[in-house]
């Protein structure tokens, strides 16, 4: 029996529209009292959809109409636009419950909704100058918290005249300081101010409203102010506070406010766009995960309400590995196994990750997929073919989920409280487990920065060992660490838990160690020369290689896609090197490891 579809109201508005924020604002509240779910889309011209693009990804490339596709399947929608958008055009026509086209009448688009979700109208709006528009994004409480109606400051006489008709009496504004509100008391309306500034200063703002509002905030978050806006419905939703920054020294001192203000909150993430990795290790010493949403801004975020469940064939990818047997005989013949492990355990990596489950669908190469419990309920169509047989045209055996650093975002592992940073992982793989099936979930963690500190890969100290213990503690098999890269090894082993280190190297500032087929080579060279068996693990930055963009023009001097399935394929530069996933891995590497110790005996 098919279930009944929860309501939706998907708005759609172009990036360049200001009034979009305010309806997405209002209908957030609006929305939630009313019982229904609530999301946004903003379309937006793209220079680029790599690094840093200010709009994120590339419609085609970012897979947005994929998106909104399994929106308008799994929710009851309803798709209001703002202003004249014609993306998805076709789509929403033929899918949608109810299409409403707003030509810029905010007043009548929220008496509209107020009838269908049973809000009515409101008693009081909020009005917004324009000079707050910089940092709108920030100051949703305003609206939001009172709830309230948010409209332009700028209102002509008629526009005025139709609220004083329908009951509204107050009006609150948020406008610098000294603003005119003369037509407003002319047409008989309460003037309160809610919010005043004298300079549209984003970072200024922000910080003000969180503070104003942090005992009503559950979180907050570190964004640009483009950003801030996509994600205002997901903010509204769980009722996150943005702080805004626009460079990465004003990121570090909002990194700093955000710590304070979140003390006592109990929380685990922050959602933000990077400025540096070495600045979030005052994160992992409270814990919190730092979950980065550029240059892929979620497309939209409302499955998280909805998750799907995934597909459970009869076997799982651990059930598809290869037996103790074949490792043995493999071992006895000196095979060399490989895999790759893609750093792409943050909502950015999506665009990329499904080039590469295309690559290992074409060419049968095994390799690891750093996975978060975020991209489960928010893009399931990135994890769904991991779990379709390979005969149906899935990835199923082929790649192997392993929880990427805390399984919320990265986080330097080693610089905080080794036991709070693994329950923080057990619960991310218990959350996938959830939708995923408890056989799918991962059984190893690929760790983003558990080396000593900025430069220091060589160094093996008590907060690494305790952090490995703890990780072996909350049921995982195996680690893959980013101390000591160069070489294939066991660094450290506790019965069958292993922490394996990656034939790979650090790549400038980066505490990423990030392998290719040239590190490979020469790590396979060596095991060929002393005769030996052995295997190699690299972590790709997916990002760098895999987005739409840099496959047809690679960043920076990076392979292509393609390079690192090819080595692996041709059996590397010796024809010892066999295909395996990080899992197998952690497998021969225990079996090499007996092996050794038995002879040396």
């Amino acid at each position: 029996m098919r279930r009944l579809r929860r309501p939706l109201v998907l708005m759609l508005g172009r990036a360049d529209d200001p009034k979009k924020d305010l309806a997405a604002m209002t209908l957030g509240w609006m929305c939630e009292e009313g019982g229904v779910e609530f999301d946004a889309y903003y379309a937006s011209e793209h220079g680029e959809g790599g690094l840093f693009a200010p709009h994120g990804s590339t419609v085609i490339g970012g897979h947005h109409i994929e998106r909104i596709a399994r929106a308008l399947a799994t929710f009851n929608t309803t798709v209001i636009r703002i202003g004249e958008v014609s993306i998805f055009d076709s789509l929403i026509r033929s899918g949608a419950k109810e299409v409403i086209d707003c030509q810029g009448d905010l007043i009548g688009l929220y008496e509209r909704m107020g009838r269908v979700l049973g809000t009515g109208r409101a008693r009081c709006v909020v009005a917004f100058d324009e000079e707050a528009y910089p940092a709108i994004a920030a100051l949703y409480p305003e609206c939001v918290y009172r709830r309230a109606w948010a409209v332009p400051l700028a209102l002509n006489t008629d526009e005025l005249r139709r609220l004083r008709e329908m009951g509204v009496e107050t009006v609150w504004t948020v406008a610098r300081r000294g603003a005119d509100v003369s037509n407003w008391i002319a047409a008989g309306f309460k003037v309160e101010t809610a919010f005043e500034f004298d300079t549209a200063d984003p970072a200024q703002i922000s910080l003000e409203i969180a503070r104003r509002w942090r005992d009503k905030a559950s979180a907050f978050d570190l964004h640009k102010p483009d950003v801030a806006r996509y994600l205002m419905p997901f903010s509204i939703r769980e009722n996150r506070l943005p702080l805004l920054f626009r460079n990465d020294g004003e990121a570090a001192r909002m990194r700093d406010h955000l710590l304070r203000l979140s003390e006592g909150k109990g929380q685990r993430v922050v959602y933000g766009q990077w400025f540096g990795d070495p600045p979030l290790i005052p994160f992992a010493r409270r814990p919190m995960a730092y979950e980065v949403v550029e240059p892929c801004r979620p497309v939209l975020t409302v499955f998280s309400r909805c998750p799907a469940r995934l597909p459970q064939p009869e076997r799982s990818c651990f059930d598809l590995e290869p037996s103790d047997d074949q490792l043995k005989a493999w071992a006895s013949e000196g095979k060399i196994l490989a895999t790759w492990v893609l750093h792409s355990g943050e909502l950015p990596h999506d665009d990329a990750l499904l080039g590469f489950l295309d690559w290992a669908a074409m060419t049968k190469v095994k390799i690891g997929s750093g996975v978060h419990w975020q991209r489960y309920y928010v893009s399931p169509d990135l994890v769904e073919l991991m779990h379709v047989p390979v005969e149906e045209g899935g990835v199923l055996g082929l790649v192997e989920p392993v929880l990427h650093s805390t399984g919320w975002g990265i986080m330097w592992e080693s610089a905080g409280d080794a036991d709070k940073i693994a329950a923080m992982m057990k619960e991310a793989r218990e959350r996938i487990a959830r939708v995923a099936g408890e056989r799918f979930a991962p059984r190893g963690v690929y760790l983003f920065a558990d080396h000593a500190a900025p430069g220091d890969h060589e160094t093996v100290g008590d907060e690494q060992i305790s952090l490995w213990r703890a990780i072996k503690r909350a049921g995982f098999e195996y680690v893959i660490t980013s101390v000591r890269p160069g070489a294939s090894g066991i660094i450290f082993r506790e019965g069958d838990f292993v922490v394996l280190t990656q034939a790979g190297k650090p790549y400038g500032a980066s505490p990423l160690v990030r392998g290719d087929p040239a590190a490979f080579a020469a790590v396979e060279r060596k095991l060929a020369e002393a005769g030996k068996p052995g295997w190699l693990i690299g972590a790709i930055d997916s990002i760098i290689h895999g987005c739409p963009v840099y496959m047809c023009k690679p960043f920076d001097g990076a392979p292509r896609i393609n390079e690192f399935y090819d080595y692996i394929r041709r059996g590397g530069v010796t024809g010892r090197v066999i295909s395996a996933t990080p899992h197998t891995i952690a497998r021969y590497a225990r079996l090499l490891d007996d092996l050794e110790r038995r002879c040396t005996a």
